[in-house]
């Protein structure tokens, strides 16, 4: 089978298109053998319109191919992009969000931190506090205590501190009228009469503020009225007195007592004498000393009294 081979086809085929008309141009082929042979020129041109309209296409659907292989690429790239895009915007919102979290549970962990300081702190006050209180209280009583068994201490002490410099005794007894009462000058058995008593401070007594004394006035001796006085040394009050229905006589000395030496005072007291004491023949009654019928006689004296009566 003879090889066909087409030499310098584009030449002839160029200068036939100058040259030629159309339906007269011939075409020479050389085949392998040195042969020239004749071809239809319009048959060429077909062949020729059919394969660049073939090429064309080819080249159109290789070019459509492209572009769509591009467009496809670019599509997916953009795909892949925006895939990309999406799951960095993705990893940064978790990421933001779990540094969210973790600053949100950092700011809690620190906040429960604090308001547990805060609450340890004010628990450590309260308790401090507390115990300054209890401290404070046990020290108050403490001291109160200590004040109270001192105070005891020192009222025990003074208490039972003897004391001695005060002596009280009768006087005399005298009319309403301050008239000695005597044989010739005699009150009736029921008559009111005054009873005068003296009292004395030596220069070492040791009476004091708030200190009593209490007695008795001497039996068948009845107060007409209760009385409540002063008992005056010198120019100042020493002491309060009072006595009551019962005939009972308590004097309490005031804190001037304690600069008065040597001092004599003077108590009168209104009363009315019990006529079972007044001897029937001598018609008078002796009033024993205030000792004889007290319950403390360490500071009177032994003097007595006699009342004459119109019986």
């Amino acid at each position: 089978m003879k090889k066909r081979i087409f030499t310098y086809f584009a030449l002839i085929l160029m200068f036939s298109t100058v040259f030629m008309s159309p339906l007269s141009i011939v075409a020479s082929e050389v085949t392998s053998d040195g042969q020239s042979i004749e071809v239809d020129e319009k048959l060429i041109k077909e062949a020729e319109s059919k394969a660049a309209k073939e090429e064309a296409a080819s080249e159109k659907a290789e070019a459509e191919k492209l572009a769509a292989e591009e467009e496809a690429a670019s599509e997916k790239a953009e795909a892949e992009k925006l895939a990309a895009e999406e799951e960095a915007a993705s990893e940064k919102a978790e990421a933001e969000k779990l540094a969210a979290e973790e600053e949100a549970a950092s700011e809690k962990a620190e906040a429960e931190k604090l308001a547990a300081e805060e609450e340890a702190a004010s628990e450590k006050a309260e308790a401090e506090k507390l115990a300054a209180e209890e401290e404070a209280a046990s020290e108050k009583a403490e001291a109160e205590k200590l004040a109270a068994e001192e105070e005891a201490a020192s009222e025990k002490a003074k208490a039972e501190e003897e004391r001695h410099g005060f002596t009280l005794g009768i006087k005399n007894a005298v009319n309403v009228n301050n008239q000695k009462i005597t044989a010739d000058n005699a009150i009736e058995a029921n008559e009111t009469f005054i009873l005068e008593l003296n009292g004395h401070l030596t220069s070492d007594h040791n009476y004091r503020a708030e200190d009593k004394i209490k007695f008795n006035l001497p039996a068948g001796v009845t107060p007409s009225e209760p009385a409540n006085e002063k008992l005056i040394a010198g120019n100042s009050a020493v002491a309060n007195y009072t006595i009551n229905n019962s005939g009972v006589v308590e004097i309490e000395f005031l804190e001037t007592a304690e600069a008065v030496s040597k001092q004599n005072m003077a108590l009168q007291v209104k009363v009315s004498f019990d006529t079972n004491y007044i001897e029937k023949n001598t018609k008078e009654a002796v009033i024993n000393p205030i000792a004889d019928d007290s319950t403390d006689c360490s500071y009177s004296s032994r003097r007595e009294a006699r009342v004459f009566f119109k019986y």
